[in-house]
């Protein structure tokens, strides 16, 4: 996120960065405190997205990128992007939505 950028804006273009989809978010879906260096405390915004539009392609520093369901990160023991998120994902009440249901405009939450 850069200096004077607004939190909603700056999610929509890393997703556009990163992923190559283009996003509508819906609302706030959870916040969290981290601790993992204790030097610097972050916090996380997680947002629902409403709808996504364009083809999944990883950006220039992503080596692969895909959507599974909660249950396919369990089976197969999916490492998740960022430190904190296996937990999180595995264990929080996000579980009860699938990736796909919460990206794809087609389902409604």
């Amino acid at each position: 996120m850069e200096y004077y950028e607004d939190a909603r804006e700056a999610l929509i273009r890393e997703i556009k960065e990163e992923t190559n989809l283009d996003i509508k978010l819906s609302t706030i879906f959870d916040i969290h405190s981290n601790f993992y260096n204790l030097a610097q405390h972050t916090v996380e915004i997680w947002f629902l997205v409403e709808e996504y539009r364009g083809n999944i392609a990883p950006g220039d520093d992503i080596g692969a990128l895909d959507f599974f369901s909660s249950a396919e990160i369990k089976e197969q023991n999916i490492v998740l992007a960022f430190q904190g998120f296996n937990y999180k994902f595995l264990s929080f009440k996000v579980s009860m939505y699938s990736l796909p249901q919460i990206a794809n405009s087609a389902n409604t939450l």
